[in-house]
């Protein structure tokens, strides 16, 4: 079996890919755009796969048991989510992209925290602020399935209300990613619902049913294809889950799909200043092909630009302010590491 973070971030590379794949359709219109079924078929699972994992692994991750830990806990989550969203936003876009006049605007900031372009961010910082608080809640009661079941519930009403509050239905999309983010936090945290999900014949079932729903499913669909996506996304998430831990892949493949999962973030933001492949018109010449082989032509097209989309990351990297402001990641500076380890020599001569 594999080790835990390997499989995770086998499932995260192969979540991004088909997002990079799925706006390459969408973003030149090919056949049809929107109405495409391998975008259809794409879209109706990928991102909550990636609510998936992160529910998986914070359970692990992330320990609340007091308002300190629960304060640093958001404040960890903010560093790394809602500064990437503000740099991108409004720096990235408003500044360096923009092609008319250099300004960012009251509106630019308004918009870029309601209703952000790169929503995922904004979304998953929330989930993870009202999972803070399940965190905390639960840790009193440790491995109580009821109890977590029925904090659960009292998390979704508070969900809810949220969005309410600013305004979006009551079925909204932080509401549904919540439910996926928690259904993986209960795999993860109870052993007896993980071993059911790897059953293989839970497996087979989940196989069938996600490969047959999903070409059902409409984007522009109505509450009911919400109410699908729920299904297909479940299946979606057993089924990526047992592939990757059950195959042993060829060990070029599964450090190349590593290494996209390990920069997931950088690639979701970066490419889509790449995917956008032509100016105005759609891609004529991928009109006649069937999806299987429109599918094969766009992977080949993504994987390429998700080597570019790593490389401007590690460029990033280099610096600590820009990676900070980019990426969401802090650094300890030279000084930091310097006493870290002078107070480890001291201990060891203690």
């Amino acid at each position: 079996m594999k080790k835990r973070l390997e499989y995770v971030d086998q499932i995260r590379g192969l979540a991004i890919l088909s997002v990079v794949i799925g706006h390459i359709i969408q973003f030149n219109n090919i056949q049809g755009g929107l109405d495409n079924r391998v975008l259809n078929i794409i879209y109706s699972f990928n991102m909550p796969l990636f609510f998936f994992i992160s529910g998986y692994i914070g359970y692990k991750t992330i320990k609340v048991s007091d308002i300190n830990s629960f304060l640093q806990h958001l404040q960890k989550k903010f560093i790394g989510l809602c500064i990437p969203l503000l740099t991108w936003s409004l720096i990235a876009n408003e500044i360096f992209f923009k092609h008319q006049g250099i300004s960012i605007t009251i509106e630019d900031i308004t918009n870029t925290i309601l209703r952000p372009n790169l929503w995922f961010f904004k979304t998953l910082f929330e989930i993870f602020a009202f999972y803070g608080i399940f965190a905390w809640v639960s840790s009193i009661k440790k491995n109580n399935f009821w109890i977590d079941l029925l904090l659960f519930a009292v998390i979704v009403i508070l969900t809810s209300g949220y969005s309410i509050l600013l305004g979006n239905k009551v079925l909204s999309s932080l509401l549904l990613y919540s439910l996926f983010f928690y259904m993986a936090v209960f795999v993860s945290k109870y052993p007896f619902l993980e071993a059911t999900i790897m059953n293989p014949l839970v497996f087979a079932f989940s196989f069938i049913l996600f490969v047959t729903l999903c070409g059902f499913w409409d984007i522009r669909g109505t509450i009911y294809d919400d109410i699908l996506k729920v299904l297909i996304s479940s299946f979606s998430f057993i089924v990526f889950l047992n592939v990757t831990i059950r195959t042993q892949w060829n060990p070029f493949i599964s450090k190349q799909i590593m290494t996209f999962g390990k920069y997931s973030l950088g690639i979701y933001v970066i490419q889509f200043y790449l995917t956008k492949l032509t100016v105005d018109s759609p891609m004529l010449l991928f009109n006649d092909l069937n999806p299987i082989l429109l599918f094969v032509v766009c992977t080949a097209i993504a994987i390429p630009i998700c080597y570019i989309a790593i490389g401007i990351s590690k460029l990033i990297e280099l610096n600590e302010t820009l990676d900070f402001l980019f990426l969401g990641k802090r650094k300890k500076t030279i000084a930091k590491k310097r006493n870290q380890i002078e107070t480890m020599r001291l201990q060891n001569y203690a």
